[in-house]
């Protein structure tokens, strides 16, 4: 569980997010981004593929938002 003794702030550093994968980890190397696609399809007006160095050109946004996993509550 992320250690909320470990905090300075609101905002959680990634290094302290509690994380839970149940289908692994993508193995995104930097040697790899050529083969990864990122497909916006199905209920757009305009189908979209991008590659990596697409989304690296898009300018960057910041946002704070507050999420919470449904499973947060419970104990393992």
């Amino acid at each position: 569980m992320t250690p909320l003794a470990d905090l300075h702030g609101s905002i959680t550093p990634n290094g302290l997010v509690y994380e839970r994968h149940h289908a692994g980890v993508p193995d995104i190397a930097p040697s790899l981004q050529s083969l990864h696609r990122l497909a916006i399809h199905g209920l757009v007006r305009n189908p979209k593929l991008f590659t990596m160095d697409d989304i690296l050109r898009l300018l960057s946004e910041s946002r704070i938002h507050f999420i919470e996993c449904s499973g947060s509550t419970g104990n393992e």
